[in-house]
Formats: structure tokens, sequence, C-alpha cells
């Protein structure tokens, strides 16, 4: 199938055939049509380099944000996005042009603390486990951990919707000795082009916090 351009071949029927040739879903193919309609003046000059067949592997898959909302490439970003693109093992897409990380909130189509939804308030009772993937050594090699987000341990780590460099960062599990009341619970949402969804939890202390005042001890 060739000269998929503005003049012998409509929108909608482009997306049919690659869909047709392709085994893709027809929303695949137009979140992705779309998009390289917007870095080409026609897709005859992309059909023409690269062919129809090519064409539902190549074209830059669109990286899903929270509430299944798709984040679109940078075209150009800035040292500083590369550099902590990098440094996390995430696309520049995710990171804003100052090079700090572009969690989600409610001001970029999440919401506060990288939930899916508006999280409810819970409490954590006593034999309840969770995890973690962070917190760092000192100079003494004594462990310390100001964070606050965890996970139940059976949560798998691309349902957390973090970046790639955390399975470099240390991993502790935790149980619960005494009931930790103002516990935020709800879905991660999908972000650094995972999935995410899985159930976190935003504790109302940090890690260290929570183990000082016998809350929490870690058991791995």
């Amino acid at each position: 199938m060739e000269g998929l351009d503005s003049e012998s071949i409509t929108r909608d029927a482009a997306i049919t055939a690659i869909a047709k040739e392709s085994g893709l879903t027809r929303a695949e193919i137009e979140i992705r049509y779309d998009l390289v309609m917007s870095y080409h003046a026609a897709v005859s000059a992309l059909a023409g380099l690269y062919g129809l067949q090519s064409l539902a592997y190549e074209i830059p898959s669109p990286s899903k944000g929270a509430n299944g909302g798709v984040r679109a490439p940078v075209a150009n970003p800035t040292p500083a996005q590369i550099a902590t693109a990098d440094r996390l093992g995430v696309d520049p897409r995710w990171v804003k042009p100052d090079g700090s990380p572009d969690w989600p909130t409610k001001a970029n189509n999440g919401f506060d603390g990288g939930f899916n939804g508006p999280p409810t308030i819970t409490a954590l009772q006593p034999g309840h486990t969770f995890d973690r993937y962070d917190g760092r050594f000192d100079e003494k090699g004594n462990f310390t951990d100001q964070g606050k987000f965890v996970a139940p341990i059976d949560v798998p780590f691309d349902q957390r919707a973090l970046p790639d460099s955390s399975l470099k960062s240390p991993y502790r599990q935790y149980e619960v000795l005494k009931p930790i009341p103002e516990v935020n619970s709800g879905n991660a949402a999908p972000w650094f082009g995972k999935p995410g969804m899985g159930t976190q939890y935003q504790l109302p202390m940090s890690i260290d916090e929570l183990v000082k005042e016998g809350f929490i001890k870690p058991i791995k």
C-alpha cells in the first residue's frame, strides 16, 4: 500500500489500512498516526522513507501519563533534561527543562502524591508488611530513609511507576508493629512509561521516624 498522502488517501482510510497490515488496535494507530502528522508536513514523506510495513513499528510510541494521558517526546531536550533522564533511566519527556523529575501532580494530569485518583485514608494494622526502593547509607555506613511512599511487598515493580534507577537503590521490607493512622492509600498513576496502577501508601511520617517511634521494624 503506497501513496499515503493527503491527496490519495484519507486519514480514516490510512488508519484502517495500517491497522489491518500491522495488527495494532485502531486506537493505537490513531495516536501514532496523529503524532507522526505533527512531526511531518505530510504522511507521504514518512511513507516514502519507511514504507507501510515499517510504519507500525518505527513510529515513536507515546508514553502514557496518569489517567491514560499521552506525553509526546521532547523535540529538543535541554542538557539538564538529558542528564537527569540518563541518571533516572527514563525518557527526557518525564523530566522538566530545569532537570528536575516531573512527578505526577494535579497540575500535570495526575494527583498529588503520584496517585491515579484521590487517595483514601486508612490505617495499617500490626502484622501488615510493605517495602520500599530508596534510602541511602551515610558516611558511617548507617542506613537512613526520609521517604514516605511504600507499597505492599507483592506489587510488581512496573506497577509502582518508578524510574528504572530505583532498581539500583537500597531495597527494604518492613512489618507494622502498632497501628499507623492517616495513611493515604490508592493506585500509583501510570508514569515514566510504566503502567502503574499498583497499590501504594503515603505514610504520615518518614521511614526513619516510624522505625524510631516503634511503629515498624525492618524484616529484610
